[in-house]
């Protein structure tokens, strides 16, 4: 895959494999309480660590998601705030598939953004490196605007159906971010952070994906896909809390954050 050539930065000298490898083994022993197999980073993860720095994405941190799964009953020393009942209902019901309790064994970079608190629909993110991508979908019309939402700014995470994530702004982010080729060809995916990966983050390093009484959606399908999951309400139970909409839905409460997720080490 052609990637535009940059000086590494700060963040780039970073992202060394042995480096994380080495912090996010030490993490993820102390988070599961016993010793888990941390696969090394792709060189296409390192180098698009440079292209987040260039394109002034700091947003973006990496994230290794362990080949583990989670019970209901599973008391990780990290794992401090479980998914509610419903989440594991979904499970037993097969309303959600077996492994949504389950993370990939994958490296990711997962954004990072700071949700703010509601505003009677006209709250934004600081300083978001979205807010032109979605300012342009609006005005294209890739992102509807309901007259129930005329008053949710034009350059707002909230409003923008999953369905308008998936297929408008994660293609977009592919082109500013210089991975389209390997978007298209399914290489490298864009989209939201499954439940389990959004509680995981969240327990594990981002303690603020629950600090907003505003929510997220979330990539899992419930049922036969017409719906999907959205979380992380402060007043609802936080990394906890989990309920579903359509995936059509326009809400001035939901907002979301991209997950970029890369294959495993060739």
């Amino acid at each position: 895959m052609a990637m535009k050539e940059v000086n590494p930065g700060p963040v780039a000298e970073l992202l060394t494999s042995s480096q994380l490898v080495e912090k996010t083994h030490e993490s993820l022993k102390n988070f599961f309480g016993k010793e888990v197999k941390v696969a090394a980073p792709s060189s296409l993860f390192l180098e698009f660590g440079k292209i987040v720095e260039a394109e002034g994405f700091s947003i973006f941190s990496p994230i290794y998601f362990a080949d583990e799964e989670f019970t209901q009953k599973s008391n990780y020393p990290g794992w401090k705030i479980k998914p509610q009942k419903y989440f594991w209902d979904q499970i037993k019901d097969a309303m959600l598939p077996e492994n949504a309790r389950k993370l990939s064994g994958k490296w990711a970079y997962i954004d990072t953004s700071i949700r703010p608190n509601y505003d009677h629909g006209k709250q934004l993110f600081e300083n978001d490196p979205l807010s032109l991508v979605l300012k342009r979908g609006r005005s294209q019309g890739k992102i509807k605007v309901p007259d129930l939402l005329k008053h949710v700014p034009e350059t707002s995470r909230f409003g923008a159906s999953p369905k308008e994530q998936d297929i408008y702004v994660f293609q977009e982010l592919s082109k500013t971010l210089q991975i389209e080729e390997a978007f298209a060809d399914g290489l490298i995916s864009i989209r939201k952070p499954t439940k389990m990966e959004f509680n995981f983050a969240g327990n594990l390093a981002h303690p603020h994906f629950e600090q907003a009484n505003t929510s997220e959606w979330l990539d899992d399908k419930v049922g036969r896909g017409d719906r999907r999951l959205f979380g992380g309400r402060l007043d609802e139970g936080g990394l906890a809390h989990v309920s579903d909409n359509w995936y059509e839905s326009h809400d001035d409460r939901i907002a979301f954050r991209p997950l970029i997720v890369f294959p495993p080490k060739a």
